[in-house]
């Protein structure tokens, strides 16, 4: 890209002017064959596994260790209330069997 062709691509955008003040490097190439490119409201079509993988990677490995605790404490009482409640069901036949 010619050095002119840059300038006007630039000038479009007042960020760019306000950088150009300030001395700031100007973007390079890449980015602003991207500003040409066409934009789509519609994102390109992604693979099986690059789905997988922004799946696995969109949960942070602590969040998921912070979860997988509260399910397991969570787990745990549950079993213990269930183990206590079928405890108290059984006394209460036991109450009821012997007329008391």
């Amino acid at each position: 890209m010619e050095e002119d062709e840059l300038d006007t691509i630039l000038s479009h955008f007042d960020c760019y002017k306000f950088l150009a003040q300030l001395n700031y490097p100007k973007p390079d190439s890449i980015f602003l064959e991207s500003l040409n490119q066409p934009t789509s409201r519609f994102a390109t079509p992604v693979s099986d596994s690059e789905l997988q993988e922004a799946k696995l990677s969109s949960v942070p490995k602590n969040t998921d260790k912070s979860t997988s605790w509260a399910v397991n404490i969570w787990k745990e009482w549950s079993a213990h209330r269930h183990k206590i409640q079928q405890q108290m069901d059984t006394n209460l036949m036991m109450i009821t069997s012997q007329g008391i």
